[in-house]
């Protein structure tokens, strides 16, 4: 069982060293699935425990009840109502300001992160919103967590 544990934690570790590699428009989805599955093998290994312990003892029951959407990505979003507390719209947005999603002059139809400032037309903002939790320049999570995304680091 030690080794098995061993094993997963080299394999945690080589995962995380290699999310550089993957563009951060996929990395959520992957992290997302590959925790989801190293719950379920964590949670297996644990029955299989059990179960060796109930051998050991005289009792042989063992039941395996895997969720039927294990393999379903999960889904983070961000609420209208955290959008909003986190975001501001701009009467007028500063001078020589360029959208980071669409890549355009923002003129009108600006949109500011409280958080960080950074500036977006309120459509692109919205739009990226609906795929992702976090400001598309810093990473920080628009959820009001306070945190910055952890693969945003270089050294990972």
């Amino acid at each position: 069982m030690l080794d098995l544990l061993e094993s997963m934690v080299d394999g945690r570790n080589a995962f995380f060293r290699g999310l550089n590699r993957i563009s951060n428009s996929n990395r959520d989805g992957i992290i997302s699935r590959y925790l989801l599955n190293d719950l379920i093998i964590m949670e297996l290994a644990n029955r299989v425990h059990q179960h060796y312990v109930r051998l050991q003892t005289g009792t042989t029951q063992l039941t395996f009840n895997l969720p039927a959407n294990f393999l379903d990505p999960v889904q983070v979003s961000v609420t209208p109502a955290q959008i909003e507390a986190g975001t501001e719209i701009l009467a007028e947005p500063p001078a020589d300001t360029q959208c980071a999603i669409c890549q355009d002059s923002v003129t009108v139809d600006a949109t500011r992160i409280r958080h960080c400032h950074h500036v977006f037309h309120r459509t692109c903002l919205n739009t990226w919103f609906s795929m992702s939790v976090r400001c598309p320049v810093c990473r920080y999570d628009i959820r009001g967590t306070g945190q910055l995304s952890q693969t945003s680091s270089v050294d990972e």
